[in-house]
C-alpha cells in the first residue's frame, strides 16, 4: 500500500497543490516513504520465498529469518543517527523478527536446515 502511495506521490502532490489541500502531505517526506518501502520489501520478499507451492520450503524457513533479522539489524545501524526514525524502525523489526518468529522455530525447522547440504555451514546454525 505504502509503494503504492510512492508510485502516485507526485500525481497526488499535484493535486493537493491545485486544491488547496496540502496538508494531507504536510508531514510526509519523500525520501522516509521509499525507506520505508524499502525495508518493509525485504518482509515481502521473504514470504513470497517461503510461501512457495509445490516445493519444499521448511529448510529455508531458519536460514531466511535469519538473514532477514541480520539485514534489519544492519539496516539500523546505517540508518545511524542521521535517520533516527528509520533506525528505530529497523530494530523493532529486528527484534519482532527474533521474538515472533525466530524463537517460535521447532527442532523440525533446525533438523531440516540441518538435513539440507547447502545449508550445514549456514551462520544461523551457528548463532
Amino acid at each position: 500500500m505504502l509503494q503504492s502511495i510512492d508510485n502516485v506521490f507526485d500525481e497526488v502532490t499535484t493535486v493537493l497543490t491545485t486544491s488547496d489541500n496540502r496538508t494531507y502531505l504536510a508531514n510526509i517526506k519523500r525520501k522516509t516513504l521509499q525507506a520505508l518501502c524499502k525495508e518493509l520489501k525485504r518482509f515481502d520478499e521473504t514470504t513470497h520465498r517461503l510461501a512457495v507451492e509445490n516445493k519444499e520450503t521448511l529448510h529455508l524457513v531458519v536460514p531466511v529469518l535469519f538473514e532477514l533479522k541480520s539485514k534489519m539489524t544492519k539496516q539500523a545501524e546505517s540508518y545511524g543517527t542521521e535517520h533516527p526514525d528509520m533506525a528505530k524502525l529497523c530494530k523493532v523489526l529486528a527484534t519482532s523478527v527474533q521474538e515472533k518468529c525466530i524463537q517460535k522455530l521447532t527442532w523440525y525447522h533446525v533438523a531440516a536446515v540441518l538435513m539440507y547440504p547447502e545449508y550445514r555451514n549456514h551462520p544461523c546454525i551457528t548463532s
